[in-house]
């Protein structure tokens, strides 16, 4: 490469991009504006219901005769209760509750006090209120802090009735929380736990608007054609765009971080806070080694997003397509950057390895001033591979004439076929919308329906779950034969169908094994898991549990999804690795993704061999039973102790090792005659 032509490509690219108004905009004066308006409407409007709720007057119905009179007039003096206004009801009243509930929900009272003597001789205080009305809601918790006030009161002066020391009894042990953390770990934890999302949503502001343009804007003005005319080879050309890019990314996100310190400090000073900031000690210089690797992690982290957005939308053929592709990544993007707030979640060898989460825990660790280097070598490591891995994607994309050149046709969602005759097969769009459309019925309507209906609504969920693709099928009129891969299965096929899963059990268990050793928790979510999954009855569990899966999730994965991503037999390699890793997510949950991955991929590549779903149907049944015969008849053995590290890795290597001759054998018949297609 040379650089002198990278430099000329990496100043005619800033020189556009701060051309475009849009790009100022979202990169400059939004940040400067949005953040102190936004901080400040925010703490005034707290501000403003505070004040509220202290001069706000509750109205509160009782009966004074059943309180002790001397101790309910001294509390009723207080400053604290000075907002109750408490109303004497007649006797008429104090029996008739439906007449003060009816005044509550009118707003007539704010809260009715039931007054009650228990068999056991204590005295029970019912207090009503309508939580649908705020008013109703603060009355309820005042009226609570009273109450406690007026027992303590009562224990006080009955104590003192009997000649003991109240303060003795009640409080025979003094203790106190002394708190070591120095100010600049106090402040340093605060601050890691809102930086992070900040810098986030600055870098990705910053990286996509400009990303848009230099990719999607050069086809969409017809440009890029010119550029490539050009004596200056395509790696020259994407780096002198990415490095643009990944200035103005860097710039944004430092711009975001100014205004929020600027817009924190205006409050503080209008809030009149200032006087107590000047007598915190805060030690400057304690935050230079933290600021220094936080700042590497900020370049780091603002390249890696500058690749994977200009990945996306070098894949577009229009600005506008490229703005519709920007939301999800948005969301991809900001979802682990909430990780700094999850308690007791800390930067380790396994954290280390999973993007943005490893960037957001180095930032909170360096910032509570908890080193370790070999974590942090490691999120370096990975967030270099991780770059690389972008950069080398998006060079092949850019070498692609297809995506540079396309036709233009935008991305096609619930595209109805008309005229058809002998029916379709789904796209990779239809792929997406029907996945996605899964993904969140099983999060909105299976999680209803598990938490409602328990087992039973485990099998609806499979219901679901089938429903999708079929009616999917329906509306774009598939031909579900072909669509579903629904052909007789061979013998020879459904031996090594079999013996394929047999392999891809013990490597399952040897992989799982090698996760226990960074994840030990997953072991007792999965024993919590198999409870759940548990019925009685052995039928009903085998039905439940491994026949419908086997057959809903099947005509999901390895049926559209599946042919969807082959698109017509062009992409047969990538149909069945996504929809492995497609199948992974599905389950919602991070340690068991990998396990589940393989195991729809060895299915995906079932059905690519064999041409029949009824297999990958077979074996899917025979995963999921075997679980359900081993917990009704086989009685695991208890486990005196925990298996160290070793034993982990030494029983999931041995696993992998018994698994390796039926993998080879089940592969070695499924690729006999028969097969629909080769690899390409």
């Amino acid at each position: 490469m040379r650089s002198f032509i990278i430099k000329n490509i990496f100043k005619k690219e800033l020189k556009d991009i701060f051309r475009d108004k849009k790009t100022i905009f979202m990169m400059i004066i939004l940040p400067i504006l949005l953040y102190p308006v936004i901080m400040l409407v925010t703490a005034q409007m707290s501000m403003y219901a505070m004040n509220q709720k202290e001069t706000t007057q509750y109205t509160v119905s009782i009966d004074q005769n059943d309180f002790d009179a001397s101790i309910f007039e001294s509390l009723s003096e207080e400053e604290i209760f000075a907002n109750l206004k408490f109303v004497q009801r007649n006797k008429e009243e104090k029996d008739n509750l439906t007449s003060a509930k009816e005044k509550i929900q009118a707003g007539i009272i704010d809260a009715y006090i039931e007054v009650d003597e228990l068999p056991s001789g204590q005295i029970s205080y019912k207090v009503y209120t309508h939580s649908a009305r705020s008013q109703s809601l603060d009355a309820g918790n005042k009226i609570q802090e009273f109450l406690k006030a007026y027992k303590k009161e009562i224990i006080y002066r009955n104590l003192e009735k009997e000649g003991l020391e109240p303060v003795i009894v009640l409080e025979p042990i003094v203790y106190e929380n002394i708190d070591l953390a120095e100010n600049e770990e106090k402040a340093g934890h605060i601050i890691s736990m809102l930086l992070p999302v900040f810098l986030i949503v600055g870098i990705l502001m910053g990286a996509l608007y400009p990303s848009i343009d230099v990719m999607a804007g050069e086809k969409e003005r017809g440009t890029i054609e010119t550029l490539l005319t050009l004596p200056v080879s395509n790696l020259e050309l994407i780096v002198g765009k990415f490095l643009a890019v990944a200035t103005v990314s860097i710039m944004s996100a430092l711009l975001n971080i100014f205004s929020i310190i600027a817009s924190c400090m205006l409050i503080l000073m209008s809030s009149g806070l200032s006087q107590s900031l000047e007598d915190i000690q805060l030690d400057i210089g304690a935050f230079g080694v933290p600021f220094i690797v936080a700042l590497v992690c900020i370049v780091m982290f603002a390249l890696m997003v500058t690749a994977v957005s200009m990945c996306v939308c070098s894949m577009a053929k229009s600005f506008k397509e490229a703005q519709n592709a920007a939301t999800p990544l948005m969301l991809i993007f900001m979802l682990p950057g909430y990780a700094g707030m999850i308690p007791g979640l800390e930067l380790t060898p396994t954290t280390a390895c999973i993007p943005i989460v490893n960037v957001v825990l180095l930032i909170k660790s360096v910032l509570t001033f908890k080193y370790d280097i070999g974590a942090m070598a490691l999120v370096a490591v990975s967030n270099f591979g991780f770059l690389i891995l972008a950069l080398v994607i998006l060079a092949k994309l850019f070498d692609s004439e297809e995506i540079l050149f396309g036709s233009g046709k935008e991305f096609s969602i619930l595209q109805r076929r008309y005229n058809i005759t002998k029916g379709t097969l789904p796209t990779p769009s239809d792929s997406l919308i029907v996945y996605v459309v899964g993904l969140l019925a099983l999060i909105y309507i299976g999680s209803l329906l598990q938490v409602k209906l328990g087992f039973l609504g485990i099998a609806l969920t499979q219901g679901v779950v089938i429903a999708i693709p079929l009616l999917f099928g329906w509306y774009i009129k598939t031909d579900f034969k072909k669509a579903l891969s629904l052909n007789k299965p061979k013998l020879n096929h459904t031996i090594g169908a079999v013996v394929l899963w047999i392999g891809m059990f013990f490597f399952l268990q040897g992989l799982t094994s090698i996760i226990l050793i960074f994840a030990p928790e997953m072991l007792e979510f999965n024993e919590a898991l198999a409870k759940v999954i548990q019925h009685p009855n052995f039928l009903v569990n085998i039905f439940v549990v491994a026949m419908l899966p086997a057959v809903c999730e099947e005509v999901l994965f390895r049926g559209i999804i599946y042919k969807g991503l082959e698109n017509d037999g062009k992409h047969p390699r990538r149909a069945i690795v996504l929809s492995g890793i497609l199948f992974g997510i599905m389950h919602l949950d991070f340690f068991r993704m990998l396990p589940t991955a393989v195991l729809g991929i060895g299915l995906a590549y079932i059905v690519y061999t064999s041409g029949s779903i009824f297999l990958a149907m077979l074996v899917h049944f025979l995963n999921n039973g075997i679980v359900v015969v081993v917990g009704h008849f086989v009685k695991m053995p208890e486990v005196e102790h925990v298996l160290t590290s070793g034993q982990l890795l030494q029983s999931g290597l041995l696993y992998m090792v018994i698994s390796i001759l039926p993998l080879l054998v089940g592969i070695g018949l499924l690729k006999q005659k028969g097969k629909s297609q080769k690899l390409t």
